[in-house]
């Protein structure tokens, strides 16, 4: 959704979802695809969440981590946009059980993107989750990676695992480590289609 149509729809979003809202048990939101326009964040804060108040898993994709290892000032509006809706949340579903969050690495070459997934305070993300939500039980942290680039998930995971307290929170079942694999670019998030069906 580009700026100008962000700014159309966010008051018909909100409300939809004062009509639809108390019977929403998955919630999907889509900051990026997987490339981010910084100007249409402002409008997911103004998004109306006090009628979602069974919501039992929250999907939020796809957040970008480069800029965040880089410079971390230039992402951090995506950062808090994240925060804020699951703050938002939080006051109307305290039943929320499960945070799905999709991230790219974007580094330039594979040591960089393996990098990025290492240094990001994954631990802060989850004890934040946790105290925000008490019956939250999962928190899963997918990584998109590009297939037409011949990427690997491997790599990826063996980078999360080494950032402190990942490996033991996913032996706990706290944390679920996924790959998300691309299939060209730009492509949509397989896994919104394979919860859709679910549903």
């Amino acid at each position: 959704m580009g700026r100008w149509n962000s700014e159309a729809y966010t008051p018909f979003i909100s409300r939809f979802l004062q009509h639809v809202g108390p019977s929403l048990h998955h919630l999907f939101i889509k900051l990026s695809d997987p490339y981010v326009d910084m100007h249409c964040l402002p409008y997911y804060n103004s998004v109306d969440l006090s009628r979602c108040v069974n919501v039992r898993i929250i999907h939020i994709g796809t957040i970008t981590l480069d800029r965040i290892f880089r410079s971390g000032e230039e992402m951090l509006p995506m950062l808090s946009t994240m925060w804020t809706l699951l703050s938002n949340l939080a006051s109307n579903s305290p039943s929320l059980e499960e945070i799905v969050l999709i991230v790219r690495p974007s580094g330039q070459n594979l040591e960089k993107r393996a990098a990025e997934l290492e240094s990001f305070s994954w631990l802060d993300l989850v004890g934040r989750s946790q105290d925000m939500f008490q019956n939250l039980k999962t928190v899963a942290v997918g990584v998109g990676y590009y297939v037409v680039d011949g990427e690997k998930p491997g790599p990826y995971v063996e980078a999360l695992r080494r950032a402190p307290g990942i490996r033991q929170l996913e032996e706990m079942g706290i944390v679920v480590l996924q790959m998300i694999p691309w299939q060209e670019y730009g492509s949509p998030d397989p896994t919104w289609k394979e919860r859709t069906r679910s549903l």
